[in-house]
């Protein structure tokens, strides 16, 4: 069976029908316009929000940190007054003004040092050997007599990560 393409009927399409498909793609193409959009517009809202809690979450971490490093600051401060030469006296005085001092917990550990830098005693028993002299937190403390917050650091004898306060005794 052959078939004639030449002759195949062509299809009229009326005014009307004409109009309505040409309606019908414009109302196509403004929805599709206008879904974009508001696709693009709710995304640019989305973003905005999403930055807004994010700013608010980090704040209020960031005040909750400051709260517990002051808090922790005037444990320290505390135990520091109740300091005198003799519970430096001798290694078991030392030790004996730590525990009372209960200051573990918050602390992971406390070490008293002398002028010079070096460790006196942990709590609790750390290495023997210990070297603080050159730290920028020790000096400041030594040097103003006033406590402070160190920079995160890595610990000595037993490195391992950690923001380190100091407190002048005398």
């Amino acid at each position: 069976m052959l078939i004639d393409h030449a002759h195949r009927p062509r299809m009229n399409l009326t005014l009307k029908t004409k109009a309505a498909l040409v309606t019908t793609l414009l109302v196509m193409a403004s929805v599709s316009l206008a879904g974009g959009w508001l696709y693009r517009q709710q995304a640019r809202d989305h973003a905005s929000l999403l930055r807004s809690q994010q700013n608010a979450l980090a704040l209020a971490v960031a005040a909750d940190i400051d709260y517990k490093l002051n808090a922790n600051l005037d444990a320290l401060r505390r135990a520091a007054r109740r300091a005198g030469p003799e519970q430096l006296a001798s290694p078991q005085a030392a030790q004996a003004f730590l525990e009372q001092a209960a200051l573990r917990p918050p602390f992971n550990g406390v070490g008293l040092f002398g002028p010079d830098g070096m460790v006196l005693r942990f709590d609790p028993a750390g290495p023997a050997q210990v070297n603080i002299g050159d730290r920028d937190y020790f000096r400041q403390a030594r040097v103003t007599g006033q406590p402070g917050i160190s920079a995160p650091v890595m610990t000595r004898g037993n490195p391992r990560p950690a923001v380190l306060m100091t407190v002048p005794l005398f």
